[in-house]
């Protein structure tokens, strides 16, 4: 099982992690790099769109609404992102979306947890992406996947442009040595909030 999907920026609309590509449900993943005052015009049926600014900044029109000069920062080490949400024709009404930063070898989403199954209100079914980027073109780490039954039992040396699908188990992550990491992740489901437990060996660091 391949969960790891690549993506090398260029200019112009990329389809990353979609239905066809991906054994997740709820959520997918595009890239959009525009040069200048290019325009693009996007289009989701039943489906919700939250267009996160990872760097630079865009103006995104719609039917009755216009949010201008959406996006503060030079690169995704330089503060907090922006998002514009637009819900369209979409029976599900959830996306939950994140960053955090990472660096010098240590560890993020840890200890591990996990949101696989519909065990309210002690967890919820979640599906996830994180989308990588490092401070230097030789900056990487590693991304964990498995899950508690062993079906699952995967390890990804991650690079800038990469993303990797969560769709059950566990998800530690850990960044190398004197680099820096920043990371987008993305989650969405029936349930509306992150409702995780944390893997058994694990849980006396919580106490």
């Amino acid at each position: 099982m391949n969960l790891k999907k690549s993506y090398v920026e260029k200019y112009g609309y990329e389809r990353i992690i979609t239905d066809r590509n991906s054994v997740l449900t709820y959520v997918e993943m595009d890239m959009l790099k525009l040069r200048g005052d290019a325009t693009v015009e996007l289009y989701e049926d039943a489906k919700e769109m939250a267009l996160i600014v990872l760097y630079g900044t865009i103006t995104v029109k719609g039917e009755g609404f216009e949010f201008s000069n959406v996006g503060v920062r030079k690169n995704v080490f330089d503060g907090v992102g922006e998002t514009v949400y637009v819900g369209k024709n979409t029976k599900l009404t959830v996306l939950y979306i994140g960053e955090f930063w990472v660096e010098d070898g240590k560890w993020a989403s840890f200890p591990p947890h996990k949101h696989d199954v519909e065990d309210m209100p002690n967890e919820g079914f979640l599906d996830e992406i994180y989308y990588f980027e490092f401070d230097k073109p030789e900056g990487f780490g590693v991304q964990m996947v498995y899950s508690k039954e062993g079906d699952i039992n995967e390890a990804y040396k991650v690079v800038t442009g990469d993303a990797v699908e969560v769709p059950k188990g566990y998800h530690p992550f850990s960044v190398a040595p004197n680099y820096k990491n920043y990371c987008l992740w993305i989650m969405a489901g029936k349930n509306r909030g992150i409702f995780c437990t944390t893997e058994e060996g694990h849980k006396w660091m919580l106490k």
